[in-house]
């Protein structure tokens, strides 16, 4: 049981006590997995994972077969084989297989999960299908395997129910971003995350890793990026702690996330949102917090940190922010002038198009995806450029992306904004999006991301979910998690579940068992129940 108040992350005067999680489900029921699988038939009988259990994989699913041999190891004791192929003297196996075209008929992220009392079968057309199908199978032992350290269990409790499962995500990208700019979260938290996000079979963490309070990753060719940059934070602007990623910190991250099929895409927000890169080099700044477009000399100063970052982060994507290009002193450069008048630009729109098309252009002449924010629809960025709609108030700039031709990524402020309130009364983020009401795990579970006017090739469009945490106001690891979880679980199902009217009664009775799996792995998640609202929610 997680028994927190509120004041233990991060808020003073109010007080909200966790409630014990629920109770556990029956024998009888189906197993209690989140996202819900596709299709499930559970019948009578059960799997038993004994010391003469042996995995086979071939060399292809090794990797995902030493995970899953390392996860049953810590919660059994056994030391369980890896081969290519049975034995006689295997008494039980359990088989990871990958299977190409109509054999598997899964996807590229499917699977399917057959139990029986002898064998456990999972198969997949890739390596991330065997991947999601171990997480099914790890959702069916008792939460406690879900541990860091977790305690012995006994044999009798290393069972899985007879189950036919056949699986697959409705969307590729089910993601969640994370802000460490305006407060620093550590590498630890963030492979914690990973983990969790793992259990969810998410697959995408985006990390905010710059803006006005803080430059939080290293770059050799411009060192003061870090080391003044890099200095306090939004409580403490002035430090004097430097917070950052090392180059070494940012390879664990990622190969922690590689290990289980999440890619990790950096932001490096331009050309606003820059008030920390500014400190440190203002020669290519506008003299306040936005880059300087009319100097030649920064088109080589972005070039040469999005070639580190790209080096940093193998994901193939690199999200270039380009939001809230506000207040800037653009049109009192005494450069601006000349600027305008060698490219035939009559208004600063115009300038601001010019610098994303070219950060745009650049990042997908090296082989990368750019992605921006959707006020980036506005402008003619390269035609690679995923949008990502965030501010519900427009939906024109959503539905601009998808006539335009971009496939985008739906995050709406309304919904998937994890920094705004769980319900009436509880912390959160005042800004756009609360007139919809809380961002409750109710609505999430509730709500169909994709209009219903799109057709069939628009709907093709919409690359997946994202969910966001922005952290002005979140300075602790509890705080961070309290506004996370649960609401991460409704995400999962909404982002893998297909299209249609989905059972919140359901979700919630297996949400009980999801949150004894928290509590194993010290999540300070957020007690799900019911919460007070008069509002009227925005469907569309």
């Amino acid at each position: 049981m997680i028994n927190t108040p509120l004041r233990a992350i991060g808020i003073s005067a109010v007080f909200i006590f966790l409630l014990p999680c629920f109770h556990a489900m029956s024998e009888e029921a189906a197993p209690a997995i989140i996202p819900l699988p596709l299709s499930m038939q559970v019948a009578p009988g059960a799997f038993s994972i004994d010391a003469q259990t042996a995995l086979i994989a071939p060399d292809a699913a090794h990797t995902v077969a030493t995970y899953l041999a390392l996860r049953l190891r810590k919660v059994s004791g056994f030391k369980l084989p890896i081969r290519t192929r049975r034995v006689h003297n295997d008494s039980t196996t359990i088989v990871l297989r990958l299977a190409a075209g109509t054999e598997a008929d899964t996807g590229e992220e499917g699977y399917r999960l057959s139990v029986r009392s002898g064998q456990v079968d999972i198969l997949a057309a890739t390596p991330a299908g065997l991947f999601y199908g171990v997480q099914t199978l790890l959702q069916m032992l008792p939460p406690d395997v879900h541990a860091p350290n977790p305690p012995r269990l006994a044999p009798g409790e290393l069972r899985l129910p007879q189950v036919e499962i056949a699986d697959r995500p409705r969307f590729s990208w089910r993601g969640l971003m994370i802000d460490v700019s305006r407060h620093f979260f550590s590498k630890q938290q963030l492979k914690k995350t990973i983990d969790a996000m793992a259990m969810h079979k998410l697959n995408v963490l985006h990390l905010h890793l710059t803006d006005d309070p803080g430059w939080r990753v290293e770059i050799e060719q411009y060192p003061k990026l870090t080391s003044v940059g890099a200095i306090g934070d939004r409580s403490n602007p002035r430090g004097p702690a430097r917070l950052f990623f090392s180059k070494d910190d940012i390879r664990d991250i990622v190969e922690h996330a590689r290990q289980q099929h999440i890619l990790v895409v950096p932001e490096i927000d331009m050309p606003g949102h820059a008030e920390a890169a500014a400190r440190a080099y203002p020669e290519f700044f506008d003299g306040e917090k936005t880059f300087n477009p009319a100097n030649p000399d920064t088109y080589q100063f972005v070039k040469n940190i999005l070639t580190e970052i790209m080096g940093l982060f193998p994901s193939g994507y690199l999200h270039f922010g380009g939001d809230e290009v506000r207040d800037h002193l653009w049109a009192d450069l005494p450069e601006m002038d000349s600027f305008m008048q060698e490219h035939g630009y009559t208004s600063l729109h115009e300038v601001e198009e010019h610098f994303d098309r070219f950060v745009s252009n650049f990042i997908a002449e090296q082989g990368y995806t750019p992605i921006g924010w959707d006020e980036v629809v506005a402008f003619d960025v390269s035609p690679k450029t995923i949008v990502q709609w965030w501010l519900h108030l427009r939906p024109q700039a959503r539905d601009q992306a998808i006539a335009k031709g971009h496939r985008i990524i739906i995050s709406p402020t309304n919904y998937l904004y994890f920094d705004y309130p769980n319900a009436v009364g509880e912390p959160g983020a005042p800004w756009e999006g609360n007139d919809n009401g809380p961002n409750s795990l109710e609505l999430i579970h509730q709500w169909e991301p994709v209009p219903d006017s799109y057709t069939e090739e628009e709907e093709a469009q919409v690359l997946g979910l994202q969910a966001n945490l922005w952290t002005e106001f979140i300075t602790t690891n509890d705080y961070y998690e309290y506004m996370i979880f649960p609401r991460l679980s409704a995400l999962a199902e909404i982002a893998w579940s297909p299209k249609g009217n989905k059972d919140l009664d359901d979700f919630k009775k297996r949400l009980e068992v999801q949150c004894r799996r928290y509590e194993a792995m010290h999540i300070n998640y957020r007690t799900p129940g019911e919460w007070p609202s008069d509002f009227t929610y925005i469907t569309n």
